[in-house]
């Protein structure tokens, strides 16, 4: 036993369990060891697309809309932002992002 009184075996079976989840995009890798659901993170990419297309025509949001729009602190709100960024979802404009059509 170590980590969390969990044996090395349980923990081994669980990572194995994540990696086929991540791989069959049941999860998705958000940032470093931050994960979400898939169909979390579609629902929250719908709820920003939505938010965009009021804001038109200039589509911006700050982290601070972003955090109430996502329900979620700044700690989970800028990576889940620079998710957006890198899946074109988003793009980063100064302290504010472009929510892309």
């Amino acid at each position: 036993m170590t980590e969390a009184g969990v044996a090395v075996p349980q923990r081994t079976h669980a990572r194995k369990i994540l990696q086929l989840l991540i791989d069959a995009g049941k999860i998705v890798r958000i940032q470093g060891d931050m994960l979400m659901d898939a169909g979390a993170l579609e629902t929250l990419k719908h709820k920003l697309l939505q938010y965009g297309a009021t804001k038109e025509p200039d589509r911006l949001i700050d982290v601070a809309a972003f955090k109430e729009l996502a329900g979620v602190s700044r700690k989970y709100a800028i990576p889940l932002l620079e998710y957006f960024d890198r899946a074109r979802v988003t793009r980063r404009a100064g302290d504010k992002r472009v929510i892309l059509k």
